[in-house]
C-alpha cells in the first residue's frame, strides 16, 4: 500500500539488511532489465558478495525497522561511482531516493572525492532524479546514459 505521510531515517545498512537489499535489487532487475534476471539470478553468489564487499558506502532508509530502499557507491577505475539507488514502490515519491543519493555524496566528499559518476539505463524512471541533484549527462550509448557531477 502506497505510503504518504511515512517518517524514515537514512542510516549506514547492517549485515542484517543484507537479505533485504539484495531482494530490491531483484526487484529492479525483475522490473527494469527483465531480459537480464537470467544471467543477474546465475550469478546469485557474486551479487552478495559485491553487496557486503560495498557495505562501507551502502545506506538504507528505514521507515520505523522496515526497509524502504537503498543506495550505494564502489569505485569503478579509481573513480567513485554511484552502483545502485532503489527505493520500494510503496514509499516512492516521498523523497527518500533524494536523501538517498545526498548521503552517497556526502560519503564519497568525507572520502576525499570531488568527482562522481553514474550510469543508467535509458528506460530508467530515475533520470529526473540525477538532474534535479545536478549530475550532467556525458553522452548515451547503445542503451546506456552516462552522467556526472563535480561534489
Amino acid at each position: 500500500m502506497k505510503q504518504t505521510n511515512v517518517r524514515y531515517e537514512i542510516r549506514k545498512a547492517t549485515q542484517e539488511d543484507l537479505p533485504k537489499v539484495y531482494e530490491f535489487e531483484r526487484e529492479y532487475i525483475t522490473t527494469v532489465e527483465p531480459d537480464h534476471l537470467g544471467r543477474w539470478d546465475d550469478a546469485g553468489d557474486h551479487v552478495m558478495e559485491t553487496l557486503e564487499s560495498n557495505m562501507d558506502h551502502m545506506f538504507v532508509a528505514d521507515a520505523g525497522g522496515q526497509l524502504a530502499g537503498h543506495a550505494y557507491w564502489a569505485l569503478h577505475d579509481g573513480h567513485p561511482c554511484v552502483y545502485s539507488v532503489f527505493v520500494a514502490d510503496d514509499f516512492r515519491r516521498l523523497g527518500i531516493a533524494l536523501a538517498l543519493m545526498r548521503a552517497l555524496e556526502e560519503n564519497m566528499a568525507l572520502c576525499g572525492y570531488h568527482e562522481v559518476t553514474l550510469s543508467t539505463l535509458t528506460v530508467n524512471p530515475a533520470q529526473h532524479l540525477f538532474a534535479r541533484l545536478g549530475y550532467t549527462q556525458t553522452q548515451t550509448k547503445d542503451e546506456w546514459m552516462y552522467y556526472i557531477k563535480e561534489l
